[in-house]
Protein backbone atom coordinates (compact mmCIF):
# COMPACT_ATOMS: atom_id res chain seq x y z
CA UNK A 1 0.00 0.00 0.00
CA UNK A 2 2.89 2.98 0.88
CA UNK A 3 4.61 1.75 -2.80
CA UNK A 4 0.91 2.31 -4.15
CA UNK A 5 0.30 5.70 -2.38
CA UNK A 6 4.28 6.70 -3.30
CA UNK A 7 3.46 5.92 -7.07
CA UNK A 8 0.69 8.25 -6.78
CA UNK A 9 2.12 11.28 -5.28
CA UNK A 10 5.12 10.62 -7.59
CA UNK A 11 2.95 10.92 -10.78
CA UNK A 12 0.48 12.75 -9.69
CA UNK A 13 -0.47 14.10 -12.96
CA UNK A 14 -0.81 10.73 -14.30
CA UNK A 15 -2.95 9.36 -11.39
CA UNK A 16 -5.19 11.95 -11.46
CA UNK A 17 -6.09 11.08 -15.14
CA UNK A 18 -6.46 8.04 -14.46
CA UNK A 19 -8.64 8.14 -11.48
CA UNK A 20 -10.64 11.07 -13.49
CA UNK A 21 -10.68 8.61 -16.45
CA UNK A 22 -12.36 5.30 -14.47
CA UNK A 23 -14.47 7.61 -12.46
CA UNK A 24 -16.04 8.94 -15.97
CA UNK A 25 -16.05 5.40 -17.48
CA UNK A 26 -18.36 4.19 -13.85
CA UNK A 27 -20.57 7.26 -13.75
CA UNK A 28 -21.86 6.84 -17.39
CA UNK A 29 -22.04 3.34 -17.60
CA UNK A 30 -23.82 2.94 -13.58
CA UNK A 31 -25.88 6.03 -14.89
CA UNK A 32 -27.50 3.84 -17.51
CA UNK A 33 -27.66 0.65 -15.20
CA UNK A 34 -29.59 2.80 -12.69
CA UNK A 35 -32.25 4.08 -15.22
CA UNK A 36 -32.69 0.40 -16.68
CA UNK A 37 -33.12 -1.12 -12.80
CA UNK A 38 -35.38 1.54 -11.98
CA UNK A 39 -37.97 0.12 -13.73
CA UNK A 40 -37.30 -3.68 -12.64
CA UNK A 41 -36.27 -2.91 -8.89
CA UNK A 42 -38.53 -3.59 -6.15
CA UNK A 43 -39.64 -0.63 -4.00
CA UNK A 44 -42.94 0.03 -2.01
CA UNK A 45 -45.32 0.13 -3.37
CA UNK A 46 -44.14 -2.22 -5.98
CA UNK A 47 -42.32 -4.68 -3.93
CA UNK A 48 -43.51 -7.89 -5.90
CA UNK A 49 -42.27 -6.86 -9.10
CA UNK A 50 -40.01 -10.31 -9.23
CA UNK A 51 -43.68 -11.91 -9.23
CA UNK A 52 -45.66 -9.65 -10.93
CA UNK A 53 -47.14 -10.66 -14.29
CA UNK A 54 -49.03 -8.08 -16.99
CA UNK A 55 -52.13 -9.67 -19.03
CA UNK A 56 -53.06 -6.46 -20.78
CA UNK A 57 -53.79 -6.95 -24.91
CA UNK A 58 -55.60 -9.46 -27.06
CA UNK A 59 -54.57 -10.18 -30.68
CA UNK A 60 -57.06 -12.23 -32.64
CA UNK A 61 -56.90 -13.08 -36.72
CA UNK A 62 -59.97 -14.18 -39.24
CA UNK A 63 -60.26 -17.75 -40.29
CA UNK A 64 -62.07 -18.66 -43.20
CA UNK A 65 -64.53 -16.20 -43.88
CA UNK A 66 -62.88 -13.56 -42.07
CA UNK A 67 -59.77 -14.06 -43.36
CA UNK A 68 -58.13 -10.82 -43.92
CA UNK A 69 -59.44 -9.15 -40.87
CA UNK A 70 -57.24 -8.55 -37.57
CA UNK A 71 -58.02 -7.33 -34.88
CA UNK A 72 -55.73 -5.94 -31.61
CA UNK A 73 -56.45 -4.59 -28.49
CA UNK A 74 -57.06 -4.01 -24.47
CA UNK A 75 -59.12 -6.81 -23.42
CA UNK A 76 -62.89 -7.21 -21.73
CA UNK A 77 -63.27 -8.42 -18.15
CA UNK A 78 -65.18 -11.31 -19.24
CA UNK A 79 -61.72 -12.49 -21.75
CA UNK A 80 -59.60 -11.98 -18.84
CA UNK A 81 -61.62 -13.59 -16.34
CA UNK A 82 -61.85 -16.54 -18.40
CA UNK A 83 -58.32 -16.66 -19.21
CA UNK A 84 -56.64 -15.94 -16.14
CA UNK A 85 -59.21 -16.96 -13.58
CA UNK A 86 -58.40 -19.85 -10.63
CA UNK A 87 -55.42 -20.45 -12.94
CA UNK A 88 -52.22 -22.64 -10.99
CA UNK A 89 -49.58 -21.07 -9.72
CA UNK A 90 -51.37 -17.54 -9.37
CA UNK A 91 -51.58 -16.12 -5.31
CA UNK A 92 -53.72 -12.84 -7.09
CA UNK A 93 -55.34 -11.62 -9.96
CA UNK A 94 -56.55 -7.69 -10.27
CA UNK A 95 -59.01 -6.67 -12.87
CA UNK A 96 -58.04 -3.11 -13.53
CA UNK A 97 -59.40 -0.17 -16.17
CA UNK A 98 -56.54 -0.07 -18.86
CA UNK A 99 -56.63 3.90 -18.88
CA UNK A 100 -56.71 5.99 -15.53
CA UNK A 101 -59.04 8.82 -15.73
CA UNK A 102 -58.73 12.69 -14.56
CA UNK A 103 -61.36 13.62 -12.07
CA UNK A 104 -62.12 16.75 -9.88
CA UNK A 105 -62.18 15.87 -6.43
CA UNK A 106 -63.05 18.45 -3.49
CA UNK A 107 -64.79 18.66 0.22
CA UNK A 108 -67.63 20.03 1.48
CA UNK A 109 -68.03 23.91 1.05
CA UNK A 110 -64.19 23.39 -0.77
CA UNK A 111 -62.88 23.96 -4.61
CA UNK A 112 -62.52 20.98 -6.62
CA UNK A 113 -58.84 19.79 -7.84
CA UNK A 114 -58.19 17.85 -10.24
CA UNK A 115 -56.50 14.08 -9.56
CA UNK A 116 -55.27 11.16 -11.25
CA UNK A 117 -58.00 8.58 -10.81
CA UNK A 118 -57.32 4.76 -11.34
CA UNK A 119 -60.63 2.00 -11.21
CA UNK A 120 -59.50 -0.92 -9.27
CA UNK A 121 -60.34 -4.13 -7.32
CA UNK A 122 -59.76 -5.18 -4.09
CA UNK A 123 -57.01 -7.90 -5.17
CA UNK A 124 -55.17 -4.83 -6.64
CA UNK A 125 -54.04 -3.46 -2.38
CA UNK A 126 -53.03 -7.14 -1.97
CA UNK A 127 -50.64 -6.87 -5.04
CA UNK A 128 -49.51 -3.69 -4.24
CA UNK A 129 -48.00 -3.09 -0.86
CA UNK A 130 -49.32 0.20 -0.26
CA UNK A 131 -48.42 2.51 3.26
CA UNK A 132 -51.96 2.83 4.75
CA UNK A 133 -51.90 5.86 6.66
CA UNK A 134 -55.86 5.59 7.81
CA UNK A 135 -59.04 2.94 7.65
CA UNK A 136 -58.04 0.67 5.58
CA UNK A 137 -58.61 -0.11 1.50
CA UNK A 138 -62.18 -1.31 0.52
CA UNK A 139 -62.63 -4.65 0.46
CA UNK A 140 -64.04 -7.78 -2.17
CA UNK A 141 -67.92 -6.73 -1.08
CA UNK A 142 -67.53 -3.60 -1.43
CA UNK A 143 -65.43 -3.56 -5.04
CA UNK A 144 -68.15 -6.72 -6.05
CA UNK A 145 -71.03 -4.12 -5.00
CA UNK A 146 -69.82 -1.20 -6.63
CA UNK A 147 -69.94 1.01 -3.11
CA UNK A 148 -69.30 4.63 -3.53
CA UNK A 149 -65.78 3.92 -1.52
CA UNK A 150 -62.46 5.49 -2.33
CA UNK A 151 -59.02 5.00 -1.35
CA UNK A 152 -56.91 8.46 -1.88
CA UNK A 153 -53.49 9.63 -1.12
CA UNK A 154 -52.04 11.77 1.59
CA UNK A 155 -51.48 14.73 -0.47
CA UNK A 156 -55.07 14.52 -1.47
CA UNK A 157 -56.19 14.10 1.39
CA UNK A 158 -54.19 17.22 3.39
CA UNK A 159 -55.37 19.43 0.39
CA UNK A 160 -58.97 18.23 0.65
CA UNK A 161 -59.33 17.66 4.43
CA UNK A 162 -55.99 19.61 5.93
CA UNK A 163 -55.06 16.43 7.54
CA UNK A 164 -54.21 12.31 6.71
CA UNK A 165 -57.33 11.03 9.16
CA UNK A 166 -59.77 11.32 6.53
CA UNK A 167 -60.92 7.62 6.80
CA UNK A 168 -64.72 7.54 6.89
CA UNK A 169 -65.16 11.11 5.72
CA UNK A 170 -67.30 12.39 2.69
CA UNK A 171 -65.10 12.94 -0.81
CA UNK A 172 -67.17 14.56 -3.52
CA UNK A 173 -65.55 12.89 -6.70
CA UNK A 174 -66.80 14.31 -10.11
CA UNK A 175 -69.21 16.00 -7.80
CA UNK A 176 -70.36 12.21 -6.84
CA UNK A 177 -70.24 11.39 -2.68
CA UNK A 178 -67.88 9.26 -1.55
CA UNK A 179 -66.97 7.49 1.33
CA UNK A 180 -63.13 7.92 1.70
CA UNK A 181 -61.94 4.17 2.68
CA UNK A 182 -58.21 4.62 3.62
CA UNK A 183 -55.25 7.03 2.88
CA UNK A 184 -52.52 5.65 1.72
CA UNK A 185 -48.79 7.39 1.35
CA UNK A 186 -48.05 9.50 -1.92
CA UNK A 187 -46.96 6.78 -4.99
CA UNK A 188 -43.99 7.71 -7.01
CA UNK A 189 -44.48 8.25 -10.32
CA UNK A 190 -41.79 5.84 -10.77
CA UNK A 191 -44.12 3.06 -9.70
CA UNK A 192 -46.03 3.13 -13.08
CA UNK A 193 -48.10 -0.13 -12.00
CA UNK A 194 -49.43 1.35 -8.91
CA UNK A 195 -49.33 4.84 -9.39
CA UNK A 196 -52.37 7.14 -9.00
CA UNK A 197 -54.06 9.82 -6.73
CA UNK A 198 -57.30 8.40 -6.30
CA UNK A 199 -58.44 4.58 -6.37
CA UNK A 200 -62.10 3.65 -6.79
CA UNK A 201 -63.43 0.00 -7.96
CA UNK A 202 -64.43 -0.32 -11.36
CA UNK A 203 -67.91 -1.34 -10.46
CA UNK A 204 -68.88 2.13 -9.75
CA UNK A 205 -69.82 2.46 -13.41
CA UNK A 206 -70.56 -0.44 -15.93
CA UNK A 207 -67.16 -0.79 -17.56
CA UNK A 208 -67.33 -4.38 -17.01
CA UNK A 209 -69.91 -4.98 -19.47
CA UNK A 210 -67.73 -2.92 -22.09
CA UNK A 211 -66.68 -4.65 -25.45
CA UNK A 212 -64.64 -3.06 -28.24
CA UNK A 213 -64.53 -4.48 -31.53
CA UNK A 214 -67.96 -6.34 -33.28
CA UNK A 215 -69.97 -8.98 -32.65
CA UNK A 216 -66.58 -11.25 -33.58
CA UNK A 217 -64.14 -9.79 -31.22
CA UNK A 218 -66.11 -9.34 -27.96
CA UNK A 219 -62.76 -10.23 -26.34
CA UNK A 220 -61.54 -6.49 -26.52
CA UNK A 221 -62.55 -4.30 -23.69
CA UNK A 222 -61.08 -1.64 -21.33
CA UNK A 223 -59.41 -3.99 -18.77
CA UNK A 224 -56.13 -4.80 -18.33
CA UNK A 225 -54.86 -7.08 -15.21
CA UNK A 226 -51.71 -8.00 -12.77
CA UNK A 227 -50.93 -11.44 -11.61
CA UNK A 228 -49.47 -11.95 -8.04
CA UNK A 229 -46.97 -15.33 -9.06
CA UNK A 230 -46.75 -18.09 -6.81
CA UNK A 231 -43.44 -18.37 -5.20
CA UNK A 232 -43.20 -21.97 -5.95
CA UNK A 233 -44.78 -21.46 -9.52
CA UNK A 234 -42.05 -20.44 -12.52
CA UNK A 235 -43.09 -17.98 -15.02
CA UNK A 236 -42.75 -20.49 -17.77
CA UNK A 237 -45.90 -22.52 -15.76
CA UNK A 238 -47.82 -19.51 -15.81
CA UNK A 239 -46.73 -19.03 -19.55
CA UNK A 240 -47.50 -22.63 -20.50
CA UNK A 241 -50.68 -23.01 -18.59
CA UNK A 242 -51.71 -19.19 -20.56
CA UNK A 243 -51.04 -20.71 -23.73
CA UNK A 244 -53.17 -23.52 -23.16
CA UNK A 245 -55.99 -22.13 -22.41
CA UNK A 246 -55.57 -19.34 -25.33
CA UNK A 247 -55.53 -22.48 -27.43
CA UNK A 248 -58.92 -23.53 -25.87
CA UNK A 249 -60.31 -20.16 -26.40
CA UNK A 250 -59.14 -19.87 -29.80
CA UNK A 251 -60.30 -23.48 -30.88
CA UNK A 252 -63.81 -22.43 -29.89
CA UNK A 253 -63.67 -19.34 -31.28
CA UNK A 254 -62.84 -20.44 -35.07
CA UNK A 255 -65.86 -22.03 -34.99
CA UNK A 256 -68.43 -19.66 -33.56
CA UNK A 257 -67.12 -16.73 -34.80
CA UNK A 258 -64.19 -17.66 -37.53
CA UNK A 259 -61.52 -16.04 -35.56
CA UNK A 260 -58.53 -17.34 -33.99
CA UNK A 261 -56.52 -15.56 -30.55
CA UNK A 262 -52.50 -14.79 -31.40
CA UNK A 263 -50.42 -15.88 -28.54
CA UNK A 264 -48.23 -13.19 -27.64
CA UNK A 265 -46.17 -15.23 -24.40
CA UNK A 266 -48.26 -13.46 -22.30
CA UNK A 267 -48.17 -12.80 -19.06
CA UNK A 268 -45.03 -10.88 -19.33
CA UNK A 269 -42.74 -10.52 -16.48
CA UNK A 270 -41.82 -6.68 -15.63
CA UNK A 271 -38.78 -6.61 -17.82
CA UNK A 272 -40.91 -8.01 -20.37
CA UNK A 273 -43.56 -5.67 -19.84
CA UNK A 274 -41.05 -2.76 -19.98
CA UNK A 275 -39.48 -3.59 -23.71
CA UNK A 276 -41.60 -0.94 -25.98
CA UNK A 277 -44.55 -3.78 -27.77
CA UNK A 278 -47.44 -3.64 -29.21
CA UNK A 279 -50.91 -4.98 -28.84
CA UNK A 280 -50.35 -7.28 -31.59
CA UNK A 281 -46.64 -7.75 -31.04
CA UNK A 282 -43.84 -10.06 -28.57
CA UNK A 283 -41.33 -8.35 -26.70
CA UNK A 284 -37.92 -9.27 -27.58
CA UNK A 285 -36.29 -9.69 -24.43
CA UNK A 286 -33.13 -11.48 -25.96
CA UNK A 287 -32.84 -8.70 -28.10
CA UNK A 288 -33.18 -5.92 -25.80
CA UNK A 289 -30.49 -7.73 -23.54
CA UNK A 290 -27.91 -7.92 -26.53
CA UNK A 291 -28.59 -3.98 -27.05
CA UNK A 292 -27.79 -3.27 -23.41
CA UNK A 293 -24.75 -5.43 -22.89
CA UNK A 294 -23.42 -4.22 -26.14
CA UNK A 295 -23.75 -0.59 -24.62
CA UNK A 296 -21.90 -1.31 -21.33
CA UNK A 297 -19.22 -3.19 -23.07
CA UNK A 298 -18.93 0.15 -25.33
CA UNK A 299 -18.97 2.18 -22.35
CA UNK A 300 -16.19 -0.11 -21.18
CA UNK A 301 -14.01 -0.76 -24.03
CA UNK A 302 -13.69 2.81 -24.98
CA UNK A 303 -12.20 4.26 -21.64
CA UNK A 304 -10.14 1.17 -21.29
CA UNK A 305 -8.33 1.68 -24.52
CA UNK A 306 -7.31 5.34 -22.86
CA UNK A 307 -6.47 4.02 -19.89
CA UNK A 308 -4.38 1.26 -20.78
CA UNK A 309 -2.38 3.95 -22.35
CA UNK A 310 -1.82 5.92 -19.24
CA UNK A 311 -1.04 2.82 -17.18
CA UNK A 312 1.75 1.72 -19.97
CA UNK A 313 2.78 5.31 -19.47
CA UNK A 314 3.37 5.05 -15.71
CA UNK A 315 4.55 1.85 -16.00
CA UNK A 316 7.88 2.82 -17.92
CA UNK A 317 8.77 5.03 -15.02
CA UNK A 318 8.97 1.36 -12.68
CA UNK A 319 11.12 -0.67 -15.07
CA UNK A 320 14.04 -0.74 -13.02
CA UNK A 321 12.46 -1.92 -10.55
CA UNK A 322 10.66 -4.67 -12.44
CA UNK A 323 14.53 -5.45 -13.60
CA UNK A 324 15.31 -5.73 -9.75
CA UNK A 325 12.55 -7.94 -9.05
CA UNK A 326 12.50 -10.05 -11.91
CA UNK A 327 16.61 -10.41 -11.53
CA UNK A 328 15.64 -11.28 -7.51
CA UNK A 329 13.55 -14.57 -9.12
CA UNK A 330 9.92 -12.28 -8.87
CA UNK A 331 8.45 -14.45 -11.69
CA UNK A 332 6.17 -13.03 -14.83
CA UNK A 333 2.92 -14.23 -13.45
CA UNK A 334 3.99 -12.16 -9.67
CA UNK A 335 4.70 -9.27 -11.49
CA UNK A 336 1.53 -8.94 -13.79
CA UNK A 337 -0.76 -9.85 -10.25
CA UNK A 338 0.89 -7.12 -8.42
CA UNK A 339 0.53 -4.62 -11.26
CA UNK A 340 -2.91 -5.50 -11.73
CA UNK A 341 -3.39 -5.29 -8.32
CA UNK A 342 -2.54 -1.94 -7.78
CA UNK A 343 -4.02 -0.67 -10.56
CA UNK A 344 -7.08 -1.74 -9.30
CA UNK A 345 -6.63 0.47 -6.16
CA UNK A 346 -6.59 3.37 -8.85
CA UNK A 347 -9.53 1.65 -10.74
CA UNK A 348 -11.77 1.36 -7.33
CA UNK A 349 -11.32 5.12 -5.94
CA UNK A 350 -11.91 6.32 -9.22
CA UNK A 351 -15.13 3.73 -9.26
CA UNK A 352 -16.19 5.13 -6.02
CA UNK A 353 -16.24 8.65 -7.07
CA UNK A 354 -17.80 7.76 -10.23
CA UNK A 355 -20.27 5.72 -8.43
CA UNK A 356 -21.48 8.56 -5.95
CA UNK A 357 -21.58 11.06 -9.07
CA UNK A 358 -24.12 8.46 -10.77
CA UNK A 359 -26.08 7.87 -7.70
CA UNK A 360 -26.76 11.77 -7.49
CA UNK A 361 -27.30 12.28 -11.20
CA UNK A 362 -29.75 9.41 -11.46
CA UNK A 363 -31.49 10.76 -8.91
CA UNK A 364 -31.62 14.63 -10.41
CA UNK A 365 -32.67 13.20 -13.81
CA UNK A 366 -35.90 10.84 -12.51
CA UNK A 367 -36.71 13.90 -9.96
CA UNK A 368 -36.74 16.35 -13.46
CA UNK A 369 -37.84 13.82 -15.57
CA UNK A 370 -41.03 12.40 -13.80
CA UNK A 371 -43.58 15.21 -13.35
CA UNK A 372 -45.53 15.64 -10.24
CA UNK A 373 -49.34 15.40 -11.21
CA UNK A 374 -52.08 17.20 -9.36
CA UNK A 375 -51.62 17.61 -6.39
CA UNK A 376 -48.75 15.48 -5.76
CA UNK A 377 -46.54 16.72 -3.36
CA UNK A 378 -43.64 13.87 -4.14
CA UNK A 379 -43.58 14.21 -7.61
CA UNK A 380 -41.59 11.06 -8.94
CA UNK A 381 -39.88 10.82 -5.20
CA UNK A 382 -36.95 8.83 -5.79
CA UNK A 383 -35.23 7.71 -2.66
CA UNK A 384 -31.99 5.60 -2.42
CA UNK A 385 -33.66 2.07 -2.59
CA UNK A 386 -34.84 2.81 -5.94
CA UNK A 387 -31.31 3.42 -7.26
CA UNK A 388 -29.12 1.51 -5.03
CA UNK A 389 -29.25 -2.45 -3.90
CA UNK A 390 -26.91 -5.24 -3.60
CA UNK A 391 -27.78 -5.45 -7.48
CA UNK A 392 -26.28 -2.19 -8.39
CA UNK A 393 -23.52 -2.41 -5.81
CA UNK A 394 -22.36 -5.62 -7.52
CA UNK A 395 -22.49 -4.22 -10.83
CA UNK A 396 -20.34 -1.10 -10.08
CA UNK A 397 -17.85 -3.68 -8.24
CA UNK A 398 -17.71 -6.10 -11.27
CA UNK A 399 -17.34 -2.90 -13.90
CA UNK A 400 -14.52 -1.62 -11.91
CA UNK A 401 -12.90 -5.75 -12.07
CA UNK A 402 -13.46 -5.66 -15.92
CA UNK A 403 -12.21 -2.10 -16.15
CA UNK A 404 -8.95 -2.85 -14.05
CA UNK A 405 -8.79 -5.92 -16.29
CA UNK A 406 -8.96 -4.56 -20.08
CA UNK A 407 -7.05 -1.21 -18.62
CA UNK A 408 -3.94 -3.20 -16.60
CA UNK A 409 -3.81 -6.56 -18.30
CA UNK A 410 -1.64 -5.55 -21.15
CA UNK A 411 0.60 -3.18 -19.83
CA UNK A 412 1.03 -5.88 -17.22
CA UNK A 413 1.66 -8.56 -19.20
CA UNK A 414 3.88 -6.24 -21.62
CA UNK A 415 6.13 -5.50 -18.25
CA UNK A 416 6.96 -8.71 -16.95
CA UNK A 417 8.14 -9.67 -20.62
CA UNK A 418 10.94 -7.15 -20.18
CA UNK A 419 13.87 -9.25 -19.37
CA UNK A 420 16.03 -8.44 -16.10
CA UNK A 421 19.07 -7.01 -18.19
CA UNK A 422 17.06 -4.72 -20.61
CA UNK A 423 14.74 -3.33 -17.39
CA UNK A 424 17.86 -2.27 -15.46
CA UNK A 425 19.41 -0.96 -18.33
CA UNK A 426 16.22 1.22 -18.10
CA UNK A 427 14.93 0.02 -21.81
CA UNK A 428 11.57 -1.34 -22.39
CA UNK A 429 10.47 -3.32 -25.60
Amino acid sequence: MNKFLRDLRSQPLISSVTIIGTALSIFLIMVVVMLHNINVTPFAPESNRGRLLHGQYVHMRGVGEQEGNESSMSTSLPYLKELYGDMPGIDEVSYVAAQMKRMDVKGAGGRPYAVDLALVDDAFFRIFDFNVLSGKPFDHAASEAGLKEAVITESVARSVFGATDAAGREILIGGIPYKVAAVVADVSTLATNAYSQVYVPYNVTNMASWTYGNEHTPEGGPFSSYLLRSKDATVQQVKDETARRIEALSSRKRVNDSYEIIYHEQPYTQEEYIIPHGSNSTPDVASERKQRYASYLILLLIPAINLSVITQSRLRRRVSEIGIRRAFGCTRSRVIADIITENFSVTLIGGVIGFIFSVVFAWIYCSASMPSFGLSSSGSNVHAGMLINWSTLGMALLFCFVLNLLSAGIPAWRASRVSPVEALGGLTR
